[in-house]
């Protein structure tokens, strides 16, 4: 169990990942974490919050957010233009989007930056046996980070060639689903493809109970 708390943390780094994507680093000032949980972040002095999912692992010394920029957005404009040395106001941990360790079979399926709880998930060692499939628009957004070297990664970029599948996750999903039936199915990205996910694996048999959702937009 986690409290919720508002703390200020420090910002280290702020690392652009494509046209509309920012990594930011924080301190993480003694935060503990179950790797999938999100954080409230928000710009002290102001009332605009907003809930991303945590990327960095359970052990690493920092935490780490992925944040899509949304041009005349409220908060995530200014968030991709903090530097080193300033401060935001972090409460948290939140969320029980969270693997069982005993069940080990999983797909992870995500959209854009919905990719941010399953690199927490590959950094706190608790993917072991998992595809990651991503949806993408274009292939750099797939180049964010390494850490799926060890694991097989398809990457499904609906606008240019060079992934796995040139097309949307859904189209995977409904290709390999009946052959993956046994294993549990996490997903984190926007509404749309989730719903059209969802009723994809109820069509081949899928309990819901091996479904894991979490909803970006």
């Amino acid at each position: 169990m986690f409290r919720i708390i508002l703390m200020i943390h420090r910002v280290l780094g702020v690392n652009t990942l494509s046209s509309g994507a920012v990594c930011v680093r924080f301190s993480r000032e003694g935060m503990s974490f179950q790797a999938g949980q999100h954080i409230l972040v928000s710009l002290p002095g102001t009332y605009v919050a907003r809930e991303y999912s945590i990327a960095s692992g359970e052990q690493d010394p920092w935490l780490e957010i992925l944040i899509r920029v949304v041009p005349g957005g409220k908060l995530s404009p200014k968030l991709a233009r903090l530097k080193p040395g300033d401060h935001v106001e972090i409460s948290g941990p939140c969320g029980f989007f969270t693997p069982d360790l005993s069940s080990a079979k999983r797909v992870l399926v995500a959209t854009g930056t919905g990719i941010a709880p399953f690199r927490s998930f590959f950094r706190s060692g608790k993917a072991a046996q998992s595809v990651l499939v991503h949806g993408v628009r274009q292939l750099v957004e797939t180049s964010w980070f390494d850490d799926w070297s060890t694991v097989p990664y398809v990457r499904c970029v609906s606008r240019e060639d060079g992934g796995e599948l040139r097309g949307r996750v859904t189209q995977w999903i409904a290709q390999n689903a009946p052959r993956l039936a046994e294993c549990e199915w996490w997903f984190c990205g926007n509404s749309q493809m989730i719903q059209e996910g969802w009723d994809l694996l109820q069509q081949v048999g899928l309990d819901s109970n091996q479904i894991h959702t979490e909803v970006y937009f």
